[in-house]
Parts: structure tokens; sequence; C-alpha cells
């Protein structure tokens, strides 16, 4: 026994959704230079947060060895960089025009400052 009746298309009374409107602040196409430069930064902060991710394997095998490894300093150094990335890189993707290129710069300069402090100098 169905307690639900059919109702002929006809008789139903739904009207079709209406199309979202797009807002004024609609993101513009971005540029074949700006996504090149978002994915090279983009593989950067993976690449560096791998990297990371590898130091602190180092320093936990070596530690659990009895060898002293590269220290704490270095470790924490890589994993802060790492997460400074990447929080910079979340900018880029989700940000436009100008909060787009600071995010991009962003993640160049927090790398290549991590490599200097870290493994140049």
């Amino acid at each position: 026994m169905n307690r639900y009746r059919r109702v002929p298309a006809a008789e139903s009374q739904t009207t079709p959704l209406p199309k979202p409107e797009r807002d004024s602040g609609q993101r513009r196409q971005e540029g074949r230079a700006s996504a090149v430069l978002r994915g090279l930064s983009g593989s950067l902060a993976l690449g560096f947060a791998v990297l990371a991710l590898f130091v602190l394997g180092v320093q936990v095998f070596s530690f659990t060895e009895g060898f002293e490894g590269s220290g704490a300093n270095f470790v924490v150094g890589h994993l802060a960089a790492a997460a400074l990335a990447i929080a910079c890189q979340r900018m880029a993707d989700r940000g436009s025009g100008l909060t787009r290129a600071v995010g991009i710069l962003g993640v160049f300069a927090v790398i290549i400052g991590a490599l200097w402090l870290l493994w140049w100098s």
C-alpha cells in the first residue's frame, strides 16, 4: 500500500532553480605567467615540506641510534619554514591580484631565506 500518490509533471508546482548570479568581484582570468609562477611556487613549497619531513626523519633516526644528528634548531627551522611556505602558497592559490603576487613572492622568499640560513651560512 503506497501512501504517496504520484503527481503528473503537469500538475506539479515546481519552478526551475534560478542560475546563480555572478558577483561583481568575480576573479579575472589568470594569466599564463601567473599560472606558471603559481605552479612553480607550489612545487617548491611542497618540495620543501618533503625536505623538512626528511630532515625530521633523519633526526629521529639519529636520536634512536645514539648519534648527535643535525640538531633541534635545524629541524625546527625546516618545519617552520615549510609551514610558512605552505601558508604563503595557500594565500597565492586562494587570492587574486596583489594577494596572489605576495603569496608567490612569499614562497620564494621563505625558501631562499631558509636555505640561506639553514644550509649555506
